[in-house]
């Protein structure tokens, strides 16, 4: 039941679940919601965004789709309610399938309260984790096991409306669309083939909010901007240590760049000011790049 006495979301949040939660797991809750909810929204827009621009067809789906729901676009700024965003089935079947494929975090930590025996699954060896042991669970890797998934490179939002089972994982229930409850296919569903916000009793508590969140954003980009833009992808290169740590790029044609400390290179302007590609500060274009050493690199979109 709703607490009166506190009508925050997190504790509309804490209380649909039933739980029964102190204030300082409250705070710690609120922190891990606003803290690792804020970029792994944004980065499962960028993906689905670029998943998107990548199908022509599918687009064009998710875009009649969301001009049906939300009707004819009028000068006044236009949202989805909660309603609507029920009815665009397909925009958050895309949100999950970029989920799938670009999960946030791609790792899960937990620790052993006690030993675990594991299914044998695919496998035939006998595995107990130990207790106080810390296991790294990689959804990454999960998300996209051929086990689990029929083509799982693809960037197929329709799958999760397609049962699937694979007898030879043991035990494993497979995927049942007719257990979808929510805004998105959980791990009830795929019996924990498909965890992108965790599972169990350390499962992130906004999965919902971010679902919501992100079909807004989704609905509302595409009912105003329609389907006609063109996304391209640029890579930010950040580097982390000392001022000497020195970059090299090959790009697609062979031509290899070193940046020395506080040395400059502007060639990539040149290169690319034919093409009608803009550059952002240090960037260079994704699809020049073949091989690259550099601690990390990060992907934005830029539309045109």
């Amino acid at each position: 039941m709703f607490c009166s006495q506190d009508p925050s979301l997190l504790r509309f949040l804490v209380d649909i679940r039933g739980a029964d939660v102190t204030d300082s797991q409250l705070r710690d809750d609120l922190m891990t919601m606003l803290i690792a909810g804020h970029e792994t929204t944004a980065a499962v827009l960028t993906w689905c965004l670029y998943c998107l621009a990548q199908d022509a067809p599918l687009m064009q789906k998710v875009c009649a789709e969301i001009d049906e729901v939300m009707g004819p676009v009028t000068d006044a700024p236009s949202v989805p309610d909660y309603e609507q965003i029920q009815n665009m089935e397909t925009v958050r079947l895309c949100l999950a399938e970029a989920l799938r494929l670009y999960p946030e975090p791609p790792i899960l930590i937990r620790r052993c309260l006690e030993d675990v025996p594991l299914p044998s699954g695919a496998g035939t060896n006998e595995v107990t984790l130990i207790k106080g042991m810390d296991v790294f669970i990689s959804v990454w890797n999960l998300h996209r096991h051929p086990d689990c998934w029929e083509e799982p490179l693809k960037f197929d939002p329709m799958r999760f409306k397609r049962p699937y089972q694979n007898p030879g994982v043991k035990d494993w229930a497979g995927y049942n669309p007719d257990l979808i409850s929510g805004l998105y296919p959980n791990e009830v569903t795929s019996d924990f083939a498909f965890i992108p916000f965790g599972a169990g009793a350390r499962k992130c508590i906004g999965d919902q909010f971010a679902m919501l969140e992100a079909t807004r954003c989704v609905s509302f980009f595409y009912f105003r901007m329609g389907n006609s833009i063109d996304v391209v992808f640029f890579c930010l290169l950040q580097l982390f240590g000392d001022d000497a740590a020195a970059v090299q790029v090959r790009d697609d044609e062979g031509c290899e760049r070193r940046r020395d400390g506080d040395g400059r290179d502007d060639s990539h302007r040149r290169r690319f000011a034919h093409e009608g590609v803009p550059s952002i500060g240090e960037g260079y274009p994704v699809h020049s790049l073949t091989r690259i050493n550099i601690d990390r690199l990060l992907l934005f979109p830029r539309f045109a």
